[in-house]
This record gives structure tokens, C-alpha cells and sequence, in this order.
């Protein structure tokens, strides 16, 4: 498509807005870099404000941003159209599609491109959707077999796929995911991600369990990866896997060491060593000066919790900010400013507006303007 029409752009983010892969005219492509339209660039909407890629995936629908609606300065003079990818299974933005252009003419004019290229990738997500569900649904017939008590297979997102008759009898032949089950299976995808072996007990309630009726929990695995989740009665409560290094299982002690994965090891990073951390859905990445690395930890709120007494700042939701690593402040317009570790290279960590005044304290800044004049009391 781009090579065929020219003067345009065409990228693919991962679900959290990082591009994994760029097509571009070959007379575009230092403009492309100079933008960061490039492999590895985070524009989730938290991070890089209004653009066609992060507003997809929030919307989980098509947007276009034309010229100067984009927050980010340097892409004022790009229009892009941006898609979502939705799972069908989770029913949330896997992966966005974008066209970037300096021409409207030409991002509007590749419009239905885009859309087929969206149309064929929802195909490929259903199809796989489909052998998941055959994967589990197997896996359920076999225990169901082996077992004389209740079964249940579940999709990755919660919703019940297969079980017995007593099951059908329990849940009324509904397949719309309980809340239970919804919240375990976001619980054991997220420790996945985390690179756990997790597995637990829970007690789901009525109408699907009896009072104090607990389940077993177990992934269950397919060609393709993870396909679903096999529940069964559970005779005693299994151990819960949850990733270490978390506030439950340090307590109330204050943490010298902040762990995170790096290939196929944990570093144990001292605190002044993070500039700043960065949520994308529960994942958290710090930015150290050992690279870029992922924090143990799950969740902004527990890694704000593990820095706060090392002085870390929340200034956005989605970002903690080392102050004393900070050495750039730019101004972005109407009071807006965004932060940098980095002399060098603006990171454009974005400060909320009811951030602002303890950012601004923080720094020692709260009696001068950041135009170099000092503030009139």
C-alpha cells in the first residue's frame, strides 16, 4: 500500500501504543524517524497525548487527527488515521493500525485500505478465537472424563466455553462472563505477563458454586499459546503464584531494592538508579541507567507505594518521577509542562495539571516562573 501510493506512512502498534513495525516511502523515512513514526516509540494517548494511534486503542474504533489536533508539536504537520484491533476474547485494543501522511487528501483516500487490512486481522483474531475455544473445550471433555466432579472451561477473558450438566443446570446456559470469573482471569493473565506460573483457588459464588464451594484454576495451553482456563472442584485451597517482590508478600518493611526482569534474570536496582517509571496497563517499565527494564512489581499504584519513601513523585497517571534525576522542564502551552531526565533528549514525561504545583515544589521551582522570571507573591 505505501509503496503503491507513496507520501505516506503506515505503522502497527502493540496494544499499550509501542510501534513493533513501520512501512514507509523511502523519501519519508528521516521525516518518519525525526517524528518517532520508528519501531520502539510508546504513543499510547497517557504518554504522547492526542495522536491517531493512542486514541484508537483507548477508543478501540477508527479516529483520525488532522495537523495541530495532535498534542505532540512535531507531528503538526502529519494527518493520520488510526484503527484498533480488538480481541474478540477480551473485548479490548490489541494492536492499532495507522497511516500517517502530510497530505489529508492521501490518508483519507487510503481509508478503505485501512479498513480491509483491519477487516483481515479482526478475521485472523476470530479464527484463532475459534481453535482456543476447541483447545479448551477438549481439555475440559478430557478431565470431565477422568473426574467425577465439576469441570468448567473458560475463554482467556472469563466467559464459560464448556462444563457438564450440572453446570448448564447452575448458570442458566448463559456464557457471558461472570464478574468472578472475569476478575480471575484478568488476575492470571496479568501474572502471565509477569512471567508467573500461576495458579489458585477461589470461591466464584452462586449461581455457578455452591456456599463455600472452591475451584481450582489452571491455564490451559494451545498451539498457538494460551488458549483458556480449566476450573475444577477443588478439594483444598492451592497455594496462590503471584510474582515476588510485591507489598503483600514484603509486608510493611521499606524496600532497599526495587527488582526487575532483565532477559532471563532479576536485577535488584538501588531506588537513585530509576529516573522514572512508566504504567502500560499493569505492567510497569523503569527507565534506569541500566536501560529500560520491568519492575517485578505489578501495577503503578504498588511501584508508587515501594518508591514513595525514595522521594518518587506521581505526576501523571501513568508516570513516577525520580526528582532528583529530573534535568529538563519543557513548556508545552497553557501551563502545561512535560519532564526530562535526559539533558540531550526530551523524554516528554507528561505532568498532570493537578500535579503541577508539587512537581514545581519538588524541583524548587514554586517562586519561579519557568520563563526565568521570578513569580510576584
Amino acid at each position: 500500500m505505501v509503496r503503491e501510493v507513496g507520501d505516506c506512512i503506515a505503522t502497527v502498534t502493540d496494544g499499550h501504543g509501542q510501534i513493533i513495525a513501520v512501512w514507509s516511502d523511502s523519501q519519508l523515512r528521516e521525516d518518519a524517524d525525526n517524528s518517532n513514526l520508528e519501531p520502539s516509540f510508546c504513543w499510547a494517548e497517557a504518554i504522547a497525548g492526542t495522536n491517531g494511534m493512542g486514541m484508537a486503542l483507548v477508543l478501540n474504533g477508527i479516529v483520525a487527527v488532522r495537523g495541530p489536533e495532535h498534542w505532540r508539536a512535531d507531528m503538526h504537520e502529519w494527518n493520520c488515521l488510526g484503527a484498533a484491533v480488538s480481541d474478540p476474547v477480551l473485548g479490548e485494543a490489541a494492536a492499532a493500525l495507522n497511516i500517517s501522511s502530510r497530505s489529508e487528501e492521501t490518508v483519507m483516500m487510503l481509508a478503505h485500505r485501512l479498513r480491509e487490512e483491519l477487516a483481515a486481522a479482526r478475521q485472523h483474531l476470530a479464527s484463532q478465537a475459534a481453535r482456543d475455544a476447541a483447545t479448551v473445550r477438549r481439555a475440559c471433555a478430557r478431565a470431565e472424563h477422568h473426574r467425577s466432579d465439576i469441570v468448567i472451561g473458560l475463554d482467556l477473558g472469563g466467559a464459560i466455553l464448556a462444563g457438564g450438566q450440572e453446570v448448564q443446570r447452575r448458570i442458566g446456559g448463559t456464557i457471558e462472563p461472570m464478574k468472578a470469573l472475569r476478575s480471575v482471569a484478568r488476575d492470571g493473565l496479568a501474572a502471565m505477563m509477569a512471567g508467573s506460573s500461576w495458579r489458585t483457588t477461589f470461591a466464584p459464588g452462586p449461581p455457578l458454586a455452591l456456599a463455600e464451594e472452591q475451584f481450582e484454576v489452571r491455564l490451559v495451553e494451545g498451539p498457538a499459546g494460551p488458549a483458556g482456563w480449566l476450573l475444577s472442584t477443588a478439594d483444598h485451597p492451592v497455594e496462590v503464584s503471584t510474582p515476588t517482590n510485591t507489598p503483600a508478600a514484603r509486608g510493611t518493611e521499606r524496600p532497599d531494592r526495587v527488582a526487575a526482569e532483565f532477559e532471563r534474570c532479576v536485577l535488584l536496582l538501588s531506588p537513585d538508579e530509576i529516573r522514572f517509571a512508566e504504567a502500560r496497563g499493569h505492567a510497569v517499565w523503569l527507565v534506569t541507567d541500566r536501560g529500560r527494564l520491568r519492575a517485578l512489581t505489578r501495577g503503578i499504584d504498588n511501584v508508587e507505594r515501594q518508591l514513595a519513601d525514595h522521594g518518587f513523585l506521581r505526576v501523571h497517571r501513568s508516570f513516577l518521577v525520580n526528582p532528583d534525576r529530573v534535568q529538563r522542564i519543557d513548556q508545552k502551552g497553557n501551563g502545561v509542562i512535560a519532564l526530562s531526565t535526559h539533558l540531550g533528549r526530551p523524554e516528554d514525561i507528561p505532568v498532570s495539571r493537578r500535579s503541577t504545583p508539587a512537581v514545581r515544589q519538588a524541583l524548587g521551582l514554586d517562586s519561579v516562573s519557568l520563563t526565568g522570571r521570578r513569580r510576584v507573591p
